[in-house]
């Protein structure tokens, strides 16, 4: 029984599937989850919006109901900064309005705040498509155009990360487009292309500084210190340029970030508490203390993944280019402690990366777990199922749990770096390509 048992594995793990033909069922199976939610929504009246991103009701006060397209809807993290956009001086207004975006952001956003609202967020939104589609495309080029094309539908804009940016009209759906090319430049040795594409990233978001350990790690010095210089250079001019006091300015814009925080924090602590009176496991006195203690579980396991991430980067020496990218970004993302699963935008683009590196002559072995692609097979899979609309969410609360669960394989995926030998290439220190 032993024997045939293993005979079976080896056989599975063996098996080549036809890339096409892969593709097309994921296809498949994405539209009829877009198909299966369209009908809870419309016939059952399920609220399978906020399963995959929010509220559809999402405009905030009274001052932004102009804001509305249609009756419902404002996609309100391109509202704010348009609002932002068109003020003096976003960053020193009363405490409850200042602006949380870097001035980069905001000033990359006036263009559209020229434009009444409802066409420059259907602009804005047409370009975060193309965006998408398009890093979706520069991160599978070793496939043929037509699998390129299929790839996009699951991994591109129909990814539940991506159609949580677009629901929300987030700037970040448009840093897709720098990962990509982030990522390829890594994986090529191309240093001033990766250097171009870390600054938009880091000026954006701030978080994604933590990608300048990739450049550490390849002893490429003199481009992490330019890409920082120029990041504060150009923050700090933005910042000079606007309206009103200097000094007054930043120490608006941190107060901003810092407010934000806590306010993320008891927003988890109260759906956690949810949850766990739903499924009786608390009763609603002691849901929230449990919760607390949950969270503070949480937190240290975040910590402990960025300090394993940090241990593997000063220890391990040969480290695969796109694994130093695969575990940089993960550490850019959970050292944010907002649980938003926009943030793992970067997931479903590198899930269509790993399927285009396990793609071999138009087949492939998706269950070779032994293989030396087993990192890029555990990604395709986990962040693939991540990417699809399957409508995960926490009992007694619509919140989605996408970054809850991203974390947990984040966690997963640095220890099978870890703990990979077979690095085919080591490090690519290489040249330009």
């Amino acid at each position: 029984m032993i024997k045939q048992t293993y005979l079976f594995v080896a056989r599975i793990q063996k098996l080549q599937l036809n890339t096409t033909d892969v593709l097309a069922v994921l296809v498949v199976l994405e539209l009829f989850l877009i198909l299966l939610s369209f009908f809870k929504f419309l016939y059952l009246q399920e609220p399978v919006n906020e399963y995959v991103s929010w509220p559809l009701i999402d405009a905030g006060g009274e001052e932004t109901q102009r804001f509305r397209l249609g009756p419902v809807h404002a996609f309100s993290d391109f509202m704010l900064p348009y609002i932002w956009a068109s003020q003096e001086n976003p960053w020193v207004l009363d405490d409850n309005h200042l602006a949380q975006y870097p001035p980069v952001a905001v000033f990359l956003l006036k263009p559209f705040s020229f434009f009444p609202y409802a066409p420059a967020v259907s602009a804005f939104l047409v370009i975060t498509v193309f965006v998408v589609t398009l890093s979706v495309f520069l991160v599978t080029k070793n496939l043929k155009f037509r699998e390129r094309l299929l790839i996009c539908v699951p991994f591109g804009i129909g990814s539940v990360p991506i159609m949580m940016a677009f629901d929300r009209g987030n700037i970040i759906g448009l840093c897709s487009i720098f990962f990509s090319v982030f990522l390829i430049a890594v994986v090529k040795g191309n240093k001033r292309t990766a250097t171009l594409s870390l600054i938009p990233l880091i000026a954006l978001k701030i978080y994604p500084i933590f990608f300048l350990a990739v450049f550490l790690k390849l002893k490429w010095y003199k481009q992490a210190f330019t890409a920082i210089f120029v990041v504060i250079g150009i923050s700090t001019y933005l910042f000079v340029i606007t309206p009103g006091d200097f000094v007054m300015t930043v120490q608006g814009w941190i107060r901003a970030n810092l407010f934000a925080l806590p306010e993320q924090a008891n927003r988890a602590e109260a759906i956690i508490a949810a949850s766990l009176s739903e499924l009786h496991i608390a009763s609603p006195d002691e849901a929230l203390r449990t919760a607390s203690a949950i969270l503070l579980v949480w937190n240290a396991f975040r910590y402990l993944i960025i300090v394993a991430i940090v241990t593997t980067l000063i220890w391990k020496q040969n480290i695969e280019a796109a694994h130093l990218v695969l575990i940089t970004a993960i550490a850019a993302t959970v050292l944010y402690s907002a649980q938003l699963g926009y943030n793992w935008y970067w997931i479903p683009i590198f899930a269509a990366y790993s399927f285009a590196k396990i793609s071999k002559n138009g087949n492939l072995r998706l269950f070779d777990f032994k293989g030396k692609y087993k990192v890029f097979l555990y990604s395709f899979w986990l962040f693939g199922v991540l990417s699809l609309p399957i409508g995960l969410h926490f009992p007694g609360s619509t919140t989605p749990v996408t970054a809850w669960i991203a974390t947990l394989f984040g966690g997963f995926l640095v220890w099978q770096v870890i703990a990979n030998k077979n690095g085919s290439n080591g490090i690519m220190r290489g040249k330009n390509v």
